[in-house]
């Protein structure tokens, strides 16, 4: 799933930063859920 690596790669490039670290963990989750949600199961 690339919008999984690509989330993925955006984290290891902000993991310097604690904060932001936990801010796309978050848009992470959000961003999954709201493929889950538009997807078409």
């Amino acid at each position: 799933m690339d919008l999984f690596r690509g989330s993925l790669a955006l984290i290891g490039l902000f993991s310097r930063d604690i904060i932001s670290y936990r801010l796309e963990i978050i848009l992470l989750c959000v961003i999954i859920l709201s493929y889950l949600l538009i997807k078409p199961s």
